[in-house]
């Protein structure tokens, strides 16, 4: 069996909790559709209880000639695999602040010279 993501979408909290620990409860759940005798389509929904973050991917499975689809395994698998997936994303979304101020003389930014470095 081969698994394949299509689509991942995220909705992260409209706050972003800052040093505090964190209690990801997740509710789940992952419906199958079947397309074809050898495609099984999913979709995949982590929901938070405590957090407004929320979590889907869609994907199809793809199993080998005479191969019997095993839902209690293969959901498994998926599950591992989206909550590594959201935690991955979770931690690059990640609110930052850049300081943009400094010496003018550091930064060519709207600059002539920053056409001519364009170009190679």
């Amino acid at each position: 069996m081969e698994i394949y993501i299509e689509k991942v979408a995220m909705i992260r909290p409209l706050t972003n909790p800052k040093n505090c620990d964190l209690d990801l409860e997740m509710d789940w759940s992952i419906d199958y559709t079947h397309k074809d005798q050898n495609y099984i389509g999913y979709n995949c929904i982590l929901k938070s209880i405590f957090l407004d973050l929320n979590f889907k991917i869609e994907g199809i499975l793809k199993l080998e000639d005479f191969e019997e689809f095993k839902e209690e395994t293969s959901s498994r698998i998926i599950l591992n695999n989206s909550f590594d997936m959201l935690m991955k994303m979770f931690s690059l979304t990640v609110q930052s602040t850049h300081n943009l101020s400094g010496d003018e003389s550091e930064c060519n930014f709207g600059n002539e010279n920053v056409s001519n470095a364009l170009y190679n």
